[in-house]
């Protein structure tokens, strides 16, 4: 029997795999909602989750728009984000972009063209 997280995950990733925006350029979900409902779910099935968030660690002097992260899952497409929030359990990272968990410590460079970071968010879990 599948769980409901990777049930949601694997329902998502079908969503959102083949771009992040509809046609006329507005997200189709936002990563923070995503991640809160991941975050239930898991919680839900008596997993310890926290919210975590992804920034550029590039310096301007590395790259010119340093703070932005651009996911490889677009190829390109979009290159504009600033910041990206995710649900993390048992050291796994469960983002839908990837389509399964992965493991924290391989997390940034599986989803992102450039040097990131992935830090807790400290957000109460209500």
């Amino acid at each position: 029997m599948t769980s409901l997280s990777v049930k949601y995950m694997g329902e998502m990733h079908q969503s959102l795999r083949e771009d992040y925006r509809t046609p006329d350029g507005k997200n189709r979900a936002h990563c923070f909602s995503i991640a809160r409902e991941m975050q239930k779910l898991l919680i839900t099935e008596g997993k310890s989750s926290q919210i975590f968030y992804v920034r550029g660690a590039l310096t301007k002097a590395e790259r010119e728009d340093g703070d932005c992260i651009i996911p490889l899952q677009y190829q390109g497409r979009i290159n504009d984000w600033r910041v990206h929030i995710v649900a993390v359990a048992d050291k796994h990272v469960w983002d839908p972009m990837l389509g399964k968990p992965v493991p924290i410590e391989d997390y940034c460079s599986l989803a992102f063209k450039y040097k990131t970071e992935i830090l807790p968010a400290n957000i109460p879990i209500n």
